[in-house]
């Protein structure tokens, strides 16, 4: 493992060390914020909501026109008092619970989009649109059956399954840079949306070294 790191950090010094001769193509960016998931079937002691920390490689081609690589992650955070990386879903239809999801945790993205970028002195503005993979667990509903003696209403039986998931992100981003031009900051805003999950809003705020 640590023949890995050593491997993959030698390898982003080196490509960064060729890349300076072709000042300001490429930035280095961190960024935090939080996910939404847009679905009434959310319960409400998560609401959803996740802080999504992450980072991302993008370099300009041609004029305007570029890639990026981002990789995010959800990180266990404090919603409505509530600390968790997962989110719980409500029964919304009794005769649909077989097989519909319970909970997802710990789920991850890494994104492969191309960008537009438009420049306005120190103001940049990106139009980003491409695949996006996620993998995480999901717990789905197995079997139940209704409980006539209270406290208990429900018994539910479940199964956690890895998934790993192709879909499609896109967004918008705004950064403003300074220290001629080396660093940038702004906001950003990204769509999400992956077969057999819930569409997903993103938005928070990014920070770049630009080289």
């Amino acid at each position: 493992m640590r023949y890995r790191f050593v491997t993959f950090f030698a390898l982003l010094i080196t490509f960064s060390t060729a890349a300076l001769g072709q000042a300001f193509k490429n930035q280095l960016s961190v960024q935090t914020g939080y996910s939404y998931i847009l679905s009434r079937a959310v319960n409400e002691r998560t609401e959803g909501i996740f802080n999504i920390p992450g980072a991302s490689y993008q370099r300009e081609l041609a004029n305007h026109v570029g890639v990026k690589l981002t990789f995010s992650v959800w990180n266990p955070s404090f919603i409505n008092g509530f600390k968790s990386d997962q989110t719980f879903f409500k029964m919304l239809d009794t005769n649909q619970i077989v097989g519909s999801k319970l909970r997802l945790k710990g789920y991850k993205y890494v994104d492969f989009s191309a960008y537009y970028h438009y420049q306005f002195k120190t103001h940049h503005a990106y139009v980003v649109l491409g695949p996006s993979f996620t993998f995480g667990t999901t717990q789905y509903v197995t079997e139940y059956y209704l409980n006539p003696d209270p406290p208990v209403d429900m018994v539910i039986y479940t199964e956690d399954k890895k998934e790993v998931l192709l879909g499609i992100v896109g967004g918008l981003n705004y950064n403003v840079s300074f220290l001629k031009n080396r660093l940038s900051a702004g906001p950003f805003a990204n769509f999400r949306y992956y077969p057999k999950l819930f569409p997903q809003l993103d938005f928070g705020i990014q920070l770049g070294y630009q080289f």
